[in-house]
């Protein structure tokens, strides 16, 4: 009966042992070959976390008119400006349409009860800098044009010197201000008293500047009063 009890527990032993191999050397050195000579581990890396951000000025696509240069005009029900590529848009009907901005002139968004117009400057339209889309602030002796930018940052968390950013990401940057005399003539202004009343005081305009706060709404105000 000894005899039995003992040889039960060798076995139950040996079936043990086997098993702690499978799982322990067995295991560790099939990794180490799918690592490679070197003995290291490959591993996945899942610490990428997406993108954030984006690259369209509008949350929720809207509707608008587009004016064409051969002076046709076309209604859309979904639209965006998409700021990092710097063009617009449109979906139809499932589709994404895009349209090359040498042939459109301006393009007229409603948003939240408003209209807002952008227009367009090529140098194939003006042969000259800036270029691209910018909204209209403002539109009278002289027109107030804003220019969006949007960069874009990769992810960087490999390597000795990264910065540990687990995602790429839009980033939203200032916004160019131009003063238009004619729509192929830009003055760039920054929105400061120094940069506005040397451009005012070049055009011998005569803008009070007194209650201007550095702001885009503050400037449009006032440009505002004096239209009256």
């Amino acid at each position: 009966m000894k005899l039995v009890y003992f040889s039960i527990l060798y076995a139950f032993s040996c079936c043990c042992y086997g098993q702690e191999d499978m799982y322990g050397n067995v295991a560790r050195n099939n990794l180490e070959a799918i690592g490679g000579a070197s003995g290291v581990v490959r591993t996945f890396d899942n610490r990428y976390e997406g993108v954030k951000g984006t690259p369209y000025l509008f949350e929720h696509w809207k509707s608008g008119v587009l004016y064409l240069r051969n002076g046709s005009t076309i209604e859309f029900s979904k639209g965006n400006y998409n700021k990092f590529e710097d063009e617009f848009i449109f979906i139809e009907s499932d589709r994404v349409i895009y349209i090359e901005i040498s042939e459109i002139n301006s393009i007229e968004i409603e948003s939240e009860s408003r209209i807002l117009t952008f227009v367009t400057f090529t140098p194939m339209k003006c042969q000259s800098e800036p270029e691209g889309y910018f909204q209209v602030l403002f539109d009278g002796k002289v027109t107030l044009l804003k220019k969006y930018r949007t960069r874009f940052t990769k992810a960087d968390y490999q390597g000795a010197y990264n910065s540990d950013s687990r995602y790429d990401e839009f980033q939203n940057k200032p916004s160019l201000y131009y003063f238009g005399l004619s729509m192929c003539k830009l003055f760039r202004v920054k929105l400061n008293k120094k940069s506005l009343s040397r451009f005012f005081k070049g055009q011998e305009m005569d803008i009070d500047l007194t209650g201007f706060d550095g702001s885009e709404t503050s400037l449009i105000g006032i440009l505002n009063s004096a239209k009256r």
